[in-house]
């Protein structure tokens, strides 16, 4: 079976495969990054129903973004949504991958495929690969998502079962992943000896069942479902001129923080990138890996390509001073992290930090490190606007906000949000976009409005009043889940340009 376009795939965003994400993630190899601030060009190969490609679009109204993909249905969707919200700078291409040689299209600063690889016979892949080597600038991003081994290795037997269960049945597709759902549910019930030899491989069956029916039908049931060892990947896109810059999780590129002490013995004497990768795997049993690859005759690992790169420190977050990773604990509370999280309130690069007053007892390798374990713990991220912008929503943002009230969370479960200041996207629960889909439109008739859209969908919020036992009534529980998503929207909404102060 090739993948399947008889059914369309969940829409998600990937935040992981966004140009500043990709930039950082180059510069920390010693890559040059890519200038945001001109025009650039992206394409997004096996973009689905568009929510990725589209949310990027919105947060680089100056850019060009072209979409892949070889389902009619995606490309449909995918364009409806373009024009209903007005997005200008997006071009949707229905196309085998085999077909992109003849397509004559332009060169790109950044390509990804996210989701699709692990799911390609070899031609097709091959020509996506081809394609990444032929049309990346010189210096350009390619980001690859896939399935890895040696983490894959105890997926492919429960996924041949399903799929010999589910080809013997008869009836529309619903139908039967339903009732192979039901089988799997009596494996998973009754095989404790399969599951004493293979433990890790319980959690795998409970999420082929727990998925959606397309998720389902796309992920699990494929003859060509397969995972990739890196060694192997990277030898395949070092033949076409690209070379491995890091991992989009930013904290897989730091050993100390990926590898457990009692492992790094392991890597003495290794001193090729690739060979240390490939070890991590194994240590890690990573079932999945993100990788970024940079199109360059040249050798990574210029520290002065870190040095320009715009970051912040993201606002509201939790109070915890202690990040565990499975190599180290990264304090926050502790100097120079401390100053540089502080510092950071105000976006900032690397270079200026190494001259801040503040930061002149310590040496630069510590401020970098600081500044790169920060961004590993998600307290930094990088970013694209220097200021905050003062804006009121754009139309791409309110129309994703109006399409919770005409649907339901568990179709929906979240909704992402175009940030122009991090060129990124930013997701909020069903009932987070309610409330500021009727705050937007609203104002003080928002508790109002909110409660209405849960009413009609028998929901509710309960929240048990300080002052007394007495339960509150929901137009009063709506009016304090109002207040409280104002003050929570406001530290960060703002800061992310999706809306001014509400």
């Amino acid at each position: 079976m090739q993948y399947r376009t008889d059914i369309e795939y969940m829409a998600s965003f990937n935040p992981r495969q966004a140009p500043p994400i990709l930039n950082y993630t180059a510069a920390l190899a010693g890559f040059e990054p890519i200038d945001l601030s001109p025009a650039f060009r992206y394409c997004d190969l096996g973009c689905g129903p568009g929510l990725t490609l589209l949310t990027l679009a919105a947060a680089f109204p100056q850019a060009e973004f072209v979409g892949v993909d070889f389902n009619p249905n995606h490309i449909r969707m995918a364009q409806a949504r373009a024009e209903a919200t007005g997005l200008k700078n997006i071009k949707l291409i229905h196309s085998d991958f085999t077909e992109l040689k003849d397509r004559n299209l332009p060169a790109f600063h950044f390509i990804a495929i996210s989701g699709t690889l692990s799911w390609l016979a070899d031609a097709p892949r091959d020509a996506v690969l081809d394609f990444m080597g032929n049309n990346l600038e010189e210096g350009g991003l390619a980001y690859l998502h896939y399935m890895a081994m040696p983490g894959h290795v105890i997926q492919p037997p429960l996924c041949r079962l399903a799929n010999d269960y589910y080809h013997q049945l008869e009836g529309e597709p619903e139908e039967k992943v339903l009732l192979t759902k039901e089988f799997l549910k009596g494996f998973l019930n009754t095989q404790k000896r399969y599951f004493e030899v293979s433990p890790t491989a319980k959690d795998f069956l409970q999420n082929m069942i727990n998925s959606s029916t397309s998720l389902f039908l796309h992920d699990y049931l494929s003859n060509v479902r397969r995972a990739y060892y890196f060694a192997d990947m990277n030898e395949l896109l070092e033949k076409r001129g690209l070379r491995y810059a890091g991992s989009a999780e930013p904290f897989y590129n730091h050993l100390q923080l990926a590898v457990p002490m009692e492992s790094r013995e392991l890597f003495r004497g290794v001193r090729e990138r690739a060979s240390v990768e490939a070890i991590k795997d194994y240590i890690n049993v990573n079932g999945g890996r993100t990788d970024v690859f940079c199109k360059t005759t040249r050798s990574a690992g210029d520290e002065r390509a870190l040095e320009t790169v715009l970051l912040a420190a993201l606002p509201g977050q939790d109070q915890n001073q202690v990040i565990n990773f499975a190599g180290a604990a990264v304090r926050l509370n502790v100097e120079p992290m401390a100053s540089v999280l502080r510092i950071l309130q105000t976006p900032n690069t690397l270079e200026n930090l190494y001259h801040h007053p503040e930061l002149s007892a310590y040496p630069r390798h510590e401020i970098r490190k600081a500044l790169t374990y920060g961004v590993a713990t998600r307290r930094l991220i990088p970013i694209v606007k220097g200021s905050i912008p003062h804006t009121q929503m754009s139309d791409y943002n309110r129309d994703v906000l109006n399409q919770v009230v005409h649907t339901t969370p568990d179709l929906l479960p979240s909704v992402t949000l175009s940030s122009p200041t991090m060129g990124n996207g930013h997701a909020i629960s069903w009932i987070d976009a309610v409330m500021l889909w009727s705050i937007v439109n609203y104002g003080q008739e928002a508790p109002q409005k909110s409660l209405e859209i849960m009413q009609r969908r028998n929901l509710g919020i309960k929240i048990q009043s300080k002052e007394s036992d007495k339960e509150l009534t929901p137009e009063e529980t709506m009016k304090i889940a109002i207040q409280n998503s104002i003050r929570q929207f406001n530290v960060l909404l703002p800061f992310m340009g999706i809306t001014a102060q509400l």
